[in-house]
């Protein structure tokens, strides 16, 4: 395997003398890790795991250090950041495939937030928070996709098309990095049975029991999830290039509006309901103006994508 990725990356044109070391150390560890007797044997198995993650993170800064030469047959449109770009929207848009199926119930009980971070599980969320993070990045920076076009009309002449850019990348993608498992709070509420909130009526003195229903409304965030991330990712991939820029405008509002409340407004809004009911305004504060501020963060992104569409398309329209 390291022999075949070895050629590869020759073809391609990488300086794979480092690389080659490191991606054999990678397929070794990486196979000693699924041998299930292995953890029988933990100062070995621990030793894997700290070789393993290193010769990940060689692997990627060898990756992103190098220049890529890549034939446009190969990819999309010919762009290193197209792999990238490709792989973070799929696994952005099959995160939620996982939670509707209920696959990984095992691994995302809550008890199991009690050891975030552990060795492998840090490595696994780098990978994929990676790509998830450039994926999404490149998409918002794609070429044929407005972000803000200050220059066609003078109303919108506001912000700065490089500034604004700037802000809604490194708020994405802080977001995904410190609180990637967050994204996962409707998972845990899709599982979990209804729950019930015992409160006091000040007046009478009497406890009553209010009885709240996460799963389907956490259902329903996951699919449309889904949905918005497939069709925005989908439709500007299979529409043949050159499309008429009023439907790519469209096509990047569908993006803007996935994006933005898939990962910023979805899964606080419903923490933030959860937390209400169970706690009220003043048990848990931080918990409140968090989820209150990515919801708008969200709200934001999907603002400027929304005002970024109407400048495309009254510019078309002059």
């Amino acid at each position: 395997m390291s022999f075949n990725v070895f050629q590869l990356f020759t073809e391609i044109g990488f300086d794979v003398n480092i690389l080659d070391v490191s991606l054999s150390y990678e397929v070794v560890c990486l196979s000693f890790l699924l041998l299930p007797y292995t953890e029988h044997m933990k100062p070995v198995y621990v030793l894997s795991r700290i070789v393993c993650t290193v010769s990940l993170c060689i692997t990627f800064y060898i990756i992103f250090k190098s220049n890529i030469h890549i034939d446009s047959q190969m990819l999309m449109c010919g762009n290193w950041t197209d792999v990238f770009q490709f792989f973070g929207t799929f696994l952005f848009s099959i995160i939620p495939v996982v939670q509707v199926l209920k696959i990984e119930d095992r691994l995302i009980k809550p008890e199991n937030f009690v050891r975030p971070f552990n060795l492998l599980n840090l490595s696994m969320a780098v990978m994929i928070n990676t790509y998830i993070v450039i994926g999404l990045c490149a998409y918002l920076d794609h070429e044929e996709v407005p972000i803000v076009i200050g220059n066609s009309v003078s109303v919108f002449k506001i912000i700065p098309a490089i500034r604004s850019r700037t802000i809604i990348k490194s708020c994405v993608a802080a977001n995904i990095i410190f609180f990637h498992r967050e994204l996962c709070l409707e998972s845990v509420f899709l599982w979990s049975p209804s729950m019930s909130v015992t409160k006091i009526k000040s007046d009478k003195k009497m406890p009553f029991t209010t009885y709240l229903s996460p799963p389907f409304l956490a259902g329903l965030l996951a699919v449309s999830k889904i949905l918005y991330t497939f069709c925005s990712f989908l439709v500007t991939t299979a529409v043949p290039s050159p499309a008429t820029r009023s439907f790519q405008a469209i096509m990047a509002l569908i993006g803007y509006l996935g994006n933005a409340c898939n990962m910023l407004v979805y899964p606080y809004a419903v923490e933030l309901c959860v937390t209400y009911a169970l706690h009220g305004m003043s048990a848990r504060p931080y918990v409140i103006a968090k989820d209150m501020c990515f919801v708008l963060i969200g709200l934001l992104v999907f603002a400027c994508g929304t005002y970024a569409v109407t400048a495309r398309l009254i510019g078309d329209a002059d």
